[in-house]
């Protein structure tokens, strides 16, 4: 293996990130629904949570914000580790962790069937895929080379200097025939 890392600016994206955050996606947009399904659906919020008629319709909100905000930001996180940001990808991997943990701790605590998609190990199993996707050493050269890269070029932006690998433009006016300078 060589030392010398290619020009970060023209590393091909692993197929591990792409598949990553495409089953982030997804995945996202698969629970959005069984959300929606669940909270608009036949079983009433009384009979499923245990509430009251006048408590279920600010539950409803609350749930439907908590729900949304919490997919929408793994659907950002995922397009920002899609487009080379360091960070999120490891924001994306916390969430990921946190989905883990209240999978396997609603499978527990519930009487959730194997068969049903929060009972079951499909999701555990994407989860754990999506970890190992965004976890691989491509991946994470990938991830750590593009934001060094993005780093420097904002630093020249900065200075004024052109982006390094860029020629200077030439001075419009030739120097006379005579001038040896």
């Amino acid at each position: 293996a060589d030392d010398v890392a290619p020009d970060p600016g023209h590393l091909p994206r692993p197929a591990a990130l792409t598949a990553g955050c495409g089953l982030v996606a997804a995945s996202v947009l698969v629970l959005l629904i069984l959300a929606l399904r669940d909270i608009l659906g036949d079983q009433g919020m009384e009979e499923f949570a245990g509430l009251g008629r006048s408590e279920v319709v600010p539950a409803i909100i609350v749930l439907a914000v908590f729900i949304g905000g919490v997919y929408g930001a793994m659907g950002v996180l995922a397009l920002l580790t899609y487009l080379g940001y360091a960070r999120p990808r490891v924001w994306l991997l916390s969430l990921t962790v946190v989905s883990i943990i209240s999978t396997e701790s609603g499978r527990v605590t519930t009487d959730a069937e194997l068969g049903t998609v929060l009972g079951g190990y499909l999701a555990l199993a994407v989860n754990v895929l999506i970890l190992l996707l965004l976890t691989s050493q491509a991946t994470r050269t990938w991830s750590r080379r593009t934001a060094q890269e993005r780093r420097r070029t904002r630093r020249t932006r900065r200075r004024g200097l052109p982006p390094a690998g860029t020629e200077p433009e030439p001075d419009p006016v030739p120097p006379a025939a005579g001038d040896r300078t």
